[in-house]
């Protein structure tokens, strides 16, 4: 039926994408407890970060092949927290930067905005 497959276009990757980002929520908020408890000098606590750093970033990437951009910009959004912290060591922080700055700017260009969050508008010539 024409309901079934409107369900089927509009729902692909979007049971997956919300479970990944369940999964990067209970992440984050885990490397959040660790940070109270043992501070972001803790070698434990680089580990976590490094891990939602990655995470964070392959699933952005998933939500965006699949049309999921709000979901891809959610996920992102505790990568750059977490990268924004000055006194948490991460051995490759500025490579981790540099590909979540990627992958943000890739989403961003699918939505159609600037760094900024302004739509551009592509077809207006001044």
């Amino acid at each position: 039926s024409a309901q079934t497959e409107y369900r089927a276009k509009y729902s692909v990757g979007k049971e997956d994408a919300i479970r990944k980002y369940k999964e990067m929520l209970q992440m984050n908020s885990a490397l959040s407890t660790h940070i109270q408890r043992s501070g972001l000098q803790d070698r434990f606590v680089s580990h976590l970060a490094r891990q939602l750093i990655v995470s964070s970033n392959i699933i952005a990437i998933q939500c965006l092949e699949a049309e999921r951009f709000s979901l891809s910009l959610k996920v992102l959004k505790p990568a750059m927290a977490t990268l924004g912290e000055a006194k948490l060591r991460l051995a490759d922080k500025k490579n981790l930067l540099t590909m979540t700055e990627n992958n943000l700017r890739q989403v961003r260009a699918a939505i159609g905005v600037d760094e900024n969050g302004a739509f551009r508008h592509s077809n207006c010539t001044e």
